[in-house]
């Protein structure tokens, strides 16, 4: 195991700019943590463009997010995904991970929790 290499080199190709776009830790909730681990490994293979996250906060919460949060979406707030996109369209971005749980991207009318793993 001593000779695993913690970055993977990736020579002449060119590394790409992503955004996630997902609940995020420290938020308690399943996809904020499998999206730390995805944006994690996905770091490893280009340490030169760090991924940037649109975290998901959920209402009456607030926060204390890493650097790499770039921008926050109230889950209930339309106005909110709008300036997403559109912080997205002038950045330079090239691609957008969108990571989805049930209740995750609902509004207040909805039946569902705004994050089913985050539990009491």
């Amino acid at each position: 195991m001593d000779n695993i290499k913690k970055t993977i080199p990736t020579g002449n190709k060119k590394c790409i700019n992503a955004v996630y776009i997902s609940s995020y830790l420290p938020r308690k909730c399943g996809i904020a943590t499998f999206t730390d681990d995805l944006v994690s490994a996905i770091d490893k293979l280009c340490a030169t463009n760090p991924a940037e996250i649109i975290a998901m906060t959920d209402p009456g919460q607030t926060y204390e997010y890493p650097k790499k949060v770039k921008f926050q979406i109230n889950q209930y707030r339309k106005d909110d995904y709008i300036a997403a996109a559109e912080y997205i369209n002038k950045s330079k971005i090239d691609v957008v991970s969108l990571q989805h749980e049930f209740g995750l991207y609902t509004g207040p009318e909805s039946s569902y929790t705004c994050c089913l793993s985050a539990g009491a």
